[in-house]
């Protein structure tokens, strides 16, 4: 299944490119980083069973991202995702999402420079540490804008670890992304990571930030 441009915002530049799964890619700082937003099932994007939008450099056009065995390879991951499901946080145990579904996924790309500056200023500007409240167990807020690596289509306000990787809620970051008056560099990441977060809202799916060198 292709990965298809959505109707957005035109002022918003959709240069789409292909991205396999990293997750080490938390600091955008390095600058010959491509940073990809998809929205689909996990076990698609794991199993790359999709089509980029259009293909790396040497490879053949229409060819899924994991290759023949994409697909096959996708059932594995859908037990994976649906064991991990299981293992939500209390907040949110009863939340689920489609991992069998077809609807074509969602792809942008967002420039490092731009990605770095949001990351920078959501810490600056969205993290905070307990006062009193401290002595009471609470815990410092962290931006899920500035960390996250999986969003997911509902609402909490905690991040949580699992295997690596940092899960935020879609909602959280489309709340984030309110709060700030994001400078000029943050602007065009802002404005992308709030269309990609409203279709994630839209069709009930993970959001998934990735990246390559």
């Amino acid at each position: 299944m292709r990965c298809e441009r959505p109707e957005a915002d035109s002022r918003l530049e959709r240069t789409l490119d292909a991205s396999r799964w990293t997750s080490d890619r938390r600091d955008a700082s390095n600058f010959g980083l491509i940073i990809d937003l998809y929205i689909m099932p996990l076990s698609r994007y794991r199993a790359g069973d999709f089509i980029p939008p259009r293909s790396a450099a040497g490879e053949p056009e229409g060819v899924l991202m994991g290759g023949s065995g994409a697909a096959e390879r996708r059932k594995v991951f859908i037990a994976e995702t649906q064991r991990f499901m299981m293992t939500l946080p209390d907040e949110i145990a009863d939340f689920t999402w489609n991992e069998y579904s077809d609807v074509p996924p969602r792809c942008y790309t967002v420039s490092s420079e731009s990605f770095d500056a949001l990351q920078q200023e959501g810490r600056r500007h969205l993290d905070k540490r307990p006062t009193l409240g401290a002595l009471f167990g609470a815990r410092r807020y962290r931006a899920q804008v500035a960390r996250a690596d999986v969003f997911l289509p509902t609402l909490f306000e905690t991040m949580f670890d699992r295997a690596g990787e940092r899960y935020g809620s879609t909602h959280t970051l489309l709340r984030e992304l309110g709060l700030v008056e994001w400078s000029r560099p943050a602007r065009e990441a802002s404005k992308i990571m709030a269309q990609a977060g409203r279709d994630s809202v839209e069709l009930r799916l993970p959001l998934i930030v990735s990246s390559e060198l």
